[in-house]
């Protein structure tokens, strides 16, 4: 039997008041939220069927079939709403139902089937089902009203966000449901798809085949152990179209839009793409990745300034940072992220045995668990003079896009090799579980030949594949490495010849960012870290959405410094732990 569903409405006191007759509104295309998304009756003259309603519809007390208390008559379509006269019976149900309608209670619920039903949309990342067919049948006086947009003096304390759900619609096993479920499972994998190189193609596939997400999940982990991610960017992705945007422009119409507001429209639109593309509001406005990522060396000794006596923007001073290095290394960014990003990874592998030609194979397991990755706020800010702001020169515009650059990839370099994963930081590779640990000693120990060999074999040992291997360490300890030699009248660990000289065969890339203030037993603040990967892409980097830009002409206008703030949110992670293998007692000093 199709399953009974009720909308409330307002009666208005007009009619014959000796006749106990009002009009009412019975129904709205308003979209009222069920358990499986939003639904809207349409008003078409098609899709409602008055067949039951020509000898009017009984009018009940809420709902229930026993209290009839009056007749539904002369109902009608007008102005995309279903309209009724109301009659109440003159027996003493019906007139108390009347007094109690005159005297205020002018809430309504229509009882429907539905007959037919699309999906036509979303809302708050739900479906949006339109019922192009049903049938009402009876109406009934209720105290709360779930449709607060048909009628007139509805009560002052409903709002267009009221919503109402019975228990029957929580466990209802129906068409809408499944349709629900199979745009939900559509939506989460053409999601996943779509940060993929070929990934709309597999998603259709995996669609029409009935795959779960989790199925398809981990078939595009399978898929992109052998291909490289893309990087997500929006239509400024090409070169011109980055040459174009003028990040200075931007902050000048964010200090003074009355005087440079007319220089931005571009920047402003590609904000306002970026907004739309990943359903986000920027505090102040969007960067489109790609602008900030193209060559800063492009006509850096070609521009000129404005104000050639105060300022030579070919002769800036820059903030000296840690260089950002994990990326450098190999760590897999993955960029242009709109919602939390679950990667299924296998813990346990099957195993393999030896039988008889008729011996049972021992049963084993495949376990897997997920790696999630969730937006997590990078903050960072720099300041600029106003000064500098007003310079046409190239070289601002480079400066302003460096630095904006270096300032997130800093943050992004330090949370990777030392974030804790307390609070809202990610967790970086010394403090993940599983990573291997070669140790010198009670005390630490001096780094030595034994060390480097001992970090590869503590990777090598577990199979992990030498895809993209190398060394991540700080000046001091790459200093210690080249006074040091490997053994008695043999050649230094590092001989200094060129600047990123590999060690063992392998790259060697150097940030203050590993730490060199470690202590272990007595040998306090004075202990470094040395990191080997064999495949440092296993460092995932999440990135989701663009950077959010914002502009504070006013913290600081008694100096005429403008504070630029950029808000990003990223997520970091080690997918295979066991891929790593780090020294953190190791001293550099005799």
């Amino acid at each position: 039997m199709p399953e009974t569903r009720h909308r409330a409405f307002t009666a208005t006191r007009k009619g014959d008041a000796a006749k106990n007759t009002f009009e009412a509104s019975l129904s709205s295309e308003y979209q009222y939220l069920r358990g499986y998304g939003y639904e809207v009756l349409s008003h078409e003259s098609s899709a409602v069927d008055l067949s039951r309603s020509k000898d009017g519809l009984p009018l009940l007390l809420q709902h229930d079939p026993g209290r009839p208390v009056g007749m539904v008559e002369n109902i009608r379509i007008e102005s995309k709403k279903l309209r009724a006269r109301l009659r109440f019976f003159t027996t003493e149900a019906g007139a108390e139902a009347a007094t109690m309608v005159a005297e205020g209670l002018r809430t309504l619920s229509i009882g429907y089937v539905v007959d037919d039903a699309q999906q036509t949309g979303t809302r708050d990342n739900m479906p949006v089902f339109t019922v192009s067919r049903w049938t009402p049948f009876e109406c009934s006086l209720v105290s709360i009203p779930a449709d607060p947009s048909v009628g007139i003096g509805r009560s002052s304390s409903l709002n267009s966000n009221h919503t109402m759900t019975t228990a029957t619609e929580a466990t209802e096993i129906s068409a809408l449901q499944t349709r629900a479920r199979e745009a939900e499972r559509a939506n989460d994998i053409n999601a996943i798809a779509a940060m993929i190189p070929g990934g709309p193609e597999l998603a259709q596939r995996a669609i029409s085949a009935g795959d779960s997400v989790e199925a398809f999940s981990r078939a595009m982990i399978r898929h992109l152990s052998t291909k490289p991610v893309a990087t997500a960017d929006i239509r400024s992705n090409s070169a011109p179209a980055a040459d174009r945007y003028s990040l200075r422009n931007l902050i000048l119409a964010s200090v003074d839009p009355a005087k440079y507001g007319h220089l931005c429209g571009y920047e402003r639109e590609q904000s306002s793409e970026i907004e739309r593309r990943f359903s986000m509001r920027a505090e102040g406005s969007f960067i489109p990745a790609s602008v900030l990522r193209r060559d800063l060396a492009t006509g850096l000794n070609g521009g000129s300034s404005v104000i050639e006596d105060t300022m030579r923007g070919d002769m800036l001073l820059r903030v000296l940072r840690p260089q950002a290095r994990v990326i450098q290394a190999g760590a897999r960014v993955l960029s242009g992220l709109s919602g939390n990003l679950r990667i299924p990874r296998q813990t346990a592998g099957a195993e393999a045995s030896w039988q008889t030609e008729q011996g049972e194979a021992p049963e084993t397991n495949v376990e897997l668990d997920d790696l999630e990755l969730s937006p997590r706020r990078l903050t960072a800010y720099i300041d600029v003079s106003k000064q500098q702001l007003i310079q046409s020169s190239v070289e601002i515009e480079a400066m302003l896009r460096d630095d904006l650059t270096k300032a997130a990839d800093q943050l992004i370099d330090f949370a990777a090799i030392n974030g804790s994963g307390i609070g809202h930081q990610p967790l970086g590779i010394r403090n993940t579980p599983g990573v291997g640990l070669v140790v010198g000693g009670a005390n630490g120990a001096a780094f030595n030949w034994g060390h480097v060999v001992d970090l590869e074999s503590r990777v090598a040992e577990t199979d992990v594949a030498m895809n993209r291997p190398g060394y991540l360490t700080n000046a001091a300890t790459r200093a210690w490495l080249r006074k040091t030699q490997r053994g008695p009248d043999m050649d230094f660990i590092l001989e200094g010849k060129v600047q990123d000289e590999p060690l063992n065969s392998w790259p060697l890339l150097v940030s203050n960012n590993v730490p060199k203030n470690l202590s272990k037993g007595t040998s306090n603040g004075i202990c470094s870290s040395l990191i080997f990967s064999g495949d440092w892409s296993e460092l995932l980097i999440a990135q989701f959405g663009e950077l959010d830009v914002i502009v504070d002409p006013y913290t600081f206008a008694s100096t005429a410094t403008v504070r630029i703030t950029i808000n990003q949110f990223v997520d970091i992670a080690v997918r295979q732990p066991k891929a790593f293998a780090i020294m953190e007692d190791g001293l550099t000093t005799a």
